[in-house]
């Protein structure tokens, strides 16, 4: 579960990004920030997941 919410931000913020610049030729800022926000999460989960399994 903390990993999937935060792919599923990633994959949501990427499908959004695709249909902005199919429609307007621009990403928007509200698909890009949900890929970095998911990308952000998913990092900080593994790198807790890793600091605490070692």
């Amino acid at each position: 579960m903390k990993t999937l919410v935060p792919a599923l931000l990633i994959v949501l913020g990427s499908v959004l990004m695709i249909a902005q610049i199919h429609a307007d030729s621009e990403p928007g800022a509200i698909p890009l920030s949900l890929i970095v926000i998911g990308a952000m999460w998913l990092l900080m989960s593994l790198a807790r997941k890793r600091r605490h399994s070692a």
